[in-house]
């Protein structure tokens, strides 16, 4: 196990067969060290290799039962699960043709939720700049389950600052909204951000889905409800690829699909610029070998 600093923040573990690596970082606005949080980023096997390569990034919103200070319960199930036993998220990107990979960042809630927009959006930035992660700022996804359901739809249009900044949504049995969301839903058509939500036939959250696909499409804008037979659960099926959609007389799963959903071209962060030193030539110098100097 390989310890280092990151700002402060110890780092806790490296699961080198999962390229996991796990720490923990700040989730609020306020000065570190306020309340910090497991956090765990996944990158692909080959990402060390690809030093010019930017990724599609999955930002991951669990549910109540993966939520306290126990990092296990966040990594022991779900999509970090598989990753975790080996598995790599990628899939063909329909438009393209080509195999992709994606980069995963998830943060645990330390009380009994799902991380909220703001907590969610500093550990984030965070995140990305201490690790410098090669993040595709115009194709990241969002998607959670439960009360990850709820906070993944949120982070997409909580206000002005954070709409637009997401390329889809996969919102699996959403718990019920913030009010503050439910009135930004138009934020979706303005923004032009597709959401797909997932749940089961007897699930009780069922209704959020269809409710909320409904005010996304009255706006304006493209949701779709996928309902399969079962209740609150069953998201193994999601996360593994087995349930798909039909988009443009394609099969696609939600990797697939997240995949087609893009904000424009590869983009690259910002980086810091060097100066550059220029120097001026003011004067040569003639050295004799009896000692005299002689300008030139």
């Amino acid at each position: 196990m390989k310890l280092k600093l990151i700002t402060g923040l110890l780092l806790c573990s490296l699961f080198a067969s999962a390229q996991f690596t796990t720490f923990q970082s700040p989730s609020t606005q306020w000065p570190l060290p306020a309340f910090p949080s497991n956090t765990v980023v996944y990158t692909p096997k080959e990402y060390q290799d690809s030093s010019q390569k930017y990724y599609p990034t999955i930002i991951y919103f669990h549910g109540v039962g993966e939520a306290g200070k126990d990092v296990t319960r966040l990594t022991g199930s779900y999509l970090l699960g598989r990753i975790k036993n080996g598995w790599e998220p990628q899939a063909v990107n329909p438009v393209t043709g080509k195999l992709e990979k994606f980069i995963v960042i998830a943060v645990q809630d330390a009380a009994n939720w799902s991380p909220y927009p703001v907590p969610m959006r500093y550990a984030r930035n965070f995140i990305i700049a201490n690790m410098k992660l090669r993040v595709d700022t115009n194709r990241v996804y969002t998607t959670g389950l439960s009360s990850g359901g709820q906070t993944s739809v949120m982070y997409a249009c909580w206000d002005e600052s954070f709409a637009g900044k997401i390329a889809a949504v996969v919102s699996l049995s959403p718990a019920a909204l913030e009010a503050q969301a439910v009135r930004n839903l138009s934020f979706f058509a303005k923004y032009n951000t597709p959401v797909w939500f997932i749940s089961g036939d007897q699930d009780g959250f069922t209704d959020n889905a269809k409710a909320y696909t409904n005010s996304i499409t009255n706006a304006g804008g493209s949701a779709y409800t996928t309902i399969y037979r079962g209740g609150h659960g069953g998201w193994d099926a999601m996360y593994n690829g087995t349930t798909t959609r039909q988009v443009n007389g394609k099969n696609l799963n939600i990797y697939e699909w997240m995949l087609s959903n893009g904000r424009g071209p590869v983009t690259r962060p910002p980086t810091d610029t060097v100066p550059v030193v220029t120097r001026k030539l003011i004067a040569t110098l003639r050295v004799y070998d009896n000692g005299d100097i002689e300008k030139q």
